[in-house]
């Protein structure tokens, strides 16, 4: 789970890297500049981003003019990613796989609206790429733009829900109808959410936050109803998950953005305050599958309690009718997914929506901690035991999970002996 582009400032100095010479190339990209006819001048380098906000990436705001020869200046806002060295993000071509979904994929699904007669953009653009002991994104600053990001412990309300929910269908309809026209965009795509060779990185994460989890149900009312459920349902985890989340080409199948929660989204405003444009962002993740996958994760981890708990189906439901009109307008060549579908997938899926009240839930509704990275899940310091601890007895989580769970269990979705 990452986020890209936050505005709290934090303390971290400034890589060397990230100097006038690194800005040079994007210049000339974006603005078209001759290499020689102009001088780079640095306003401002700001670490961005803030404990418990970002677990994968330092990111960097920068505000850089270009002093051209005519007398004229051209500025630059952009904001840098530069990807922590974990050994298993390596593994996963989570670099590549972003570098590729904002140079080629994102394009490719606005141009295709766009011969449909509709312009929509649905990330930010991407200027520069360095692979190497550290990767490196440069992409365009959307706060500059009047975008931010939604307060991850309030949720999205109504309003901002729809509008994420209808970007989300329009991008899955013309993945879907490039999948079904011309094969998969990218082999590395074809790998899924739950992958074999990330075995031992999910197990280890799953048996670090699992009995931690199950503690933090003693203290519950309905504790004998749930501990006793979840304990058998949360053996062998990683084969139900994989199984649960493999790509079924006999049903619908999307390119699937992999992390929708609150972070990886990023709203404007009307003068009102509500809601005008949503764009995405963070695509370390990509995979075809099914997007009841995504459903599941934005909807339990982003949306308000009430939203959740009491309009989930109607959430479904408009993201269904999103979908099926987007997909007439693309012509898709197949059968369209109907809304009875939908709910079929989100059963026969439903062990990744278990997964996401404690894998991602809690995650989103905790509170910032110095501990909030990789090894405050796994690791065994006690200031790492004790992130965990915090983590899963939240009074907020709680707030969320115990309807979660009760829904959950009416609906079937905790039925998994």
């Amino acid at each position: 789970m990452t986020s890209e582009l936050e505005t709290t400032a934090v303390k971290s100095p400034i890589p060397d890297w990230l100097n006038e010479q690194f800005f040079e190339d994007i210049f000339v990209e974006k603005h078209g500049l001759e290499r020689g006819q102009f001088v780079v001048k640095v306003r401002a380098i700001i670490p961005t981003g803030g404990a418990g906000e970002n677990y994968t990436s330092m990111l960097y705001r920068a505000n850089v003019d270009a002093e051209c020869g005519d007398g004229t200046t051209k500025n630059l806002a952009v904001i840098i990613k530069a990807m922590i060295s974990v050994p298993a993000l390596k593994e996963f071509g989570v670099f590549t796989k972003e570098k590729f979904a904002y140079d080629t994929v994102l394009p490719k699904m606005e141009a295709e609206w766009a011969k449909a007669g509709t312009e929509i953009q649905f990330g930010p653009r991407c200027w520069k790429t360095i692979e190497g002991e550290v990767d490196i994104i440069v992409l365009d600053d959307l706060c500059a733009s009047g975008y931010q990001v939604a307060n991850r412990q309030k949720g999205a309300d109504f309003k901002h829900a729809h509008l994420l929910l209808d970007k989300l269908a329009k991008y899955h309809a013309a993945t879907a109808v490039d999948y079904r026209k011309n094969g998969p965009i990218n082999p590395l795509f074809n790998n899924g959410m739950v992958q074999e060779t990330a075995r031992d990185f999910f197990d280890k994460f799953l048996n670090a936050i699992t009995p931690v989890f199950l503690d933090s149900l003693s203290s519950w009312e309905e504790c004998d109803k749930f501990k006793p459920k979840m304990t058998r349902n949360m053996k062998d985890t990683f084969d139900k998950l994989f199984e649960a989340t493999k790509k079924d080409d006999s049903g619908f199948v999307a390119l699937c953005h992999g992390d929708v929660w609150t972070n990886n989204h990023m709203f404007s405003y009307h003068e009102s305050g509500d809601p005008r444009d949503v764009l995405l962002i963070d695509f370390q993740g990509p995979y075809y599958g099914s997007p009841v996958l995504e459903l599941f994760y934005y909807i339990v981890s982003s949306t308000t309690l009430e939203l959740k708990t009491n309009h989930f189906d109607e959430l479904i439901q408009f993201y269904q009718n999103q979908l099926a009109e987007s997909l007439r307008k693309l012509d898709y060549p197949e059968r369209i997914p109907t809304l009875r579908d939908i709910h079929i997938e989100m059963l026969k899926r439903a062990y990744f929506g278990m997964q996401c009240l404690y894998g991602i839930l809690p995650v989103v509704l905790a509170n910032k901690s110095e501990n909030a990275n990789f090894a405050g899940f796994v690791g065994e310091e006690e200031e790492n035991v004790q992130f965990r601890h915090d983590v899963f007895n939240n009074p907020l989580y709680h707030q969320h999970l115990r309807p979660l769970l009760k829904m959950f269990d009416l609906r079937g979705y905790l039925d998994h002996e």
